[in-house]
């Protein structure tokens, strides 16, 4: 059984009776909730803002500057060039 979940205005569209129904089926081990990343992103930046800026302040030459394992990996390269050639 799934439950589609909408968001609107910082309240989450499920009734009691569906919000019984899954918090049964967490109990008996049928159900695992899963929270995203983006629910702590009012709090905590998501890894797009840090790819984002890190892509424009190091000049990341590619377009998936959204992506923040290549842009982590681009930035660790050039280091390690920029350490060897000192």
């Amino acid at each position: 059984m799934s439950f589609q979940i909408i968001m609107k205005s910082n309240r989450v569209g499920l009734d009691d009776h569906k919000w019984d129904r899954i918090l049964s089926l967490v109990a008996e081990t049928k159900c695992t909730p899963f929270i995203g990343a983006g629910a702590a992103s009012t709090w905590i930046p998501l890894a797009s803002h840090f790819s984002n800026e890190w892509s424009t302040n190091y000049g990341y030459p590619l377009d998936d500057s959204y992506d923040l394992s290549r842009v982590a990996q681009y930035l660790a390269i050039k280091r390690v060039k920029i350490r060897n050639v000192s």
